[in-house]
């Protein structure tokens, strides 16, 4: 599904002959820029970048599951 979403908005290609394959095709060169910068700091500093794309959240799981059952008074 994220790749079909990837593909959707211009980041990659799909072919479907026989088995789907996508690659890396940007739609726009302000798009292959972006993506450029992405890699170049990934490159730099990797942790910073998963977590800013989807990595930890601060949240503790544990303590958010707890909360969801506290009564309001």
């Amino acid at each position: 599904m994220r790749l079909f979403l990837l593909a959707s908005n211009g980041i990659l290609g799909f072919e479907s002959s026989g088995v789907p394959r996508y690659r890396y095709a940007a739609s726009d060169p302000e798009t292959d820029g972006m993506v450029t910068d992405v890699v170049r700091a990934y490159e730099e500093n990797q942790s910073a970048v998963v977590e800013l794309v989807g990595g930890a959240t601060g949240v503790d799981p544990l303590r958010s599951f707890s909360d969801a059952f506290k009564l309001k008074r």
